[in-house]
């Protein structure tokens, strides 16, 4: 049976290039907050996810808490997991 890779995404915060290690929100310079706040997150914590629309949902959902600009989000994919994980 041939292995097959698992292709993961994230939404959040846009300016991530290629290569670059997605840093959980307590790290991250600039203010981040969310629309929504259906689900319980921990800024502590980098979320990925083998399912592009909820990520996406997750992008859409980032606002610059500077400029109060909802919706500035990005989505992407090909997210490599690094350590553990938590369901």
């Amino acid at each position: 049976m041939k292995d097959e890779k698992i292709f993961y995404w994230h939404g959040g915060a846009p300016g991530l290039t290629v290569g670059q290690e997605i840093r959980p929100a307590i790290e991250r310079s600039m203010p981040l907050a969310y629309i929504n706040q259906e689900y319980d997150t921990d800024p502590k914590r980098v979320y990925i996810t083998t399912d592009k629309n909820l990520a996406a949902s997750f992008a859409s959902q980032w606002i610059d808490a500077k400029k109060m600009k909802p919706g500035g989000g990005t989505l992407y994919g090909s997210v490599a997991k690094i350590g553990g994980s938590q369901r």
